[in-house]
């Protein structure tokens, strides 16, 4: 029998909860790189942690940033993973744009809707890696530091399905 997996919040601030979701509740909007997932991965390991949270959208559990965090937990086989929860569809100040450009150029052109990001998530059609850049209100760098320990490991998982080739 599988063990059930409940949401613990290990933090609430200013309307935003970080909170221990199961892994299998997020869906990514984008597929990954397989050079960059490897980097992460040495890292996270390295250091036993994760030092930042994800982003995803509260209601769709869709990722909104973190996509290559989320790859490496998912391939070592951990069951839960440090989540920012927003809500995405009500708070107009989260932007997504084109790649990096979009930090120094406000062309509604070079914007990507959330409809079109939660879309591809929901759908299973993920965009190519680094296709979107989001822009949040707050800091995404709220550090965790969250100890792999307290992320429940199970057997590793293939991930492939969700890179780039």
């Amino acid at each position: 029998m599988k063990e059930q997996l409940t949401t613990t919040v290990l933090a609430e601030k200013s309307n935003r909860k970080i909170a221990l979701l199961p892994i299998e509740e997020l869906k990514p909007h984008e597929k990954g790189s397989p050079l960059y997932l490897e980097l992460l991965k040495q890292e996270i390991l390295r250091d036993d942690m994760l030092k930042y949270p994800i982003i995803a959208d509260e209601r769709t559990r869709v990722i909104l940033d973190g996509m290559h965090r989320w790859l490496a937990l998912k391939s070592f086989g951990y069951a839960l993973i440090p989540v920012m929860l927003v809500d995405a569809f009500h708070n107009p100040r989260i932007r997504i744009g084109r790649r990096r450009i979009h930090r120094y150029a406000s062309d509604s052109n070079e914007e990507i809707k959330i409809e079109e990001v939660i879309s591809a998530g929901l759908s299973g059609r993920l965009m190519k890696p680094r296709t979107t850049r989001h822009f949040f209100p707050f800091s995404k760098f709220q550090q965790i530091n969250c100890s792999l320990h307290q992320l429940k490991k199970g057997d590793p998982q293939d991930v492939s399905e969700y890179l780039a080739r």
